[in-house]
């Protein structure tokens, strides 16, 4: 088992007119292949920095990032994009979805970016396997919360990423459709695909995740049951 992130020593720091503003400081962490990792912490604790960082979306820190085995700040531009697009899925917490398209070609667009053509089929077997292939010719204003993030999630999915990021994915769901959203990722994990989440939800994390870890004082620590 290897590891797909690995990061030492890590510092984020904001510069604001007067202070600079310590958001990270002197983290270590390591997600390995196969693991389901949530992180919970309150509101403005960075977690959401930490997932940017993670996935290429940040590089202003200080310390050392490396994604499968790369120094991700030694990349160029054009190289983070292509690992961003092949290697990272991203899941907001707003779906994000591109309202005038339809739900195949939402999950097919990380794909017609990547090849410039489109290959519809593979998006609708991964609708087939969250069993939701009937959303498939659905525009994005007529699916409820909850169709809107499972349809993320799947786009996030769409190049066969290394690694899924989600940030707060159930955060604007019911329990309900936060309970979907839930096992279908926990149904991606147990398929092979590692999965780092945010999340304030503890019970769910407790539910469905291999680690949890808390983001406190500007770094994290693994919870033990």
């Amino acid at each position: 088992m290897g590891k797909v992130v690995e990061i030492k020593n890590l510092t984020k720091i904001y510069e604001q007119p007067n202070q600079a503003l310590i958001i990270l400081k002197d983290l270590s962490f390591e997600v390995m292949d196969g693991d389901f990792i949530s992180i919970i912490g309150p509101s403005g604790s960075g977690k959401t920095t930490l997932l940017n960082i993670i996935s290429l979306l940040d590089s202003k820190y200080e310390g050392d990032v490396f994604f499968n085995g790369s120094d991700i700040s030694k990349l160029a531009e054009n190289k983070k994009s292509e690992v961003r697009l092949k290697d990272i899925g991203f899941v907001f917490q707003f779906d994000s979805l591109l309202e005038d398209f339809n739900v195949i070609s939402n999950i097919e667009m990380p794909n017609l970016i990547l090849k410039d053509v489109e290959e519809t089929e593979k998006a609708y077997e991964l609708l087939k396997k969250l069993y939701i292939e009937y959303l498939a010719q659905k525009m994005p204003q007529e699916l409820s919360g909850g169709e809107k993030q499972r349809v993320a999630l799947l786009r996030a999915m769409r190049n066969d990423p290394l690694l899924l990021v989600a940030d707060e994915p159930t955060g604007n769901l019911d329990p309900e459709n936060a309970m979907l959203v839930m096992s279908d990722l926990k149904k991606l994990n147990d398929a092979g695909k590692t999965i780092v989440i945010a999340t304030h939800n503890i019970e769910m994390a407790k539910q469905f995740s291999k680690k949890i870890y808390f983001l406190t004082d500007k770094k994290l620590k693994e919870l033990k049951d």
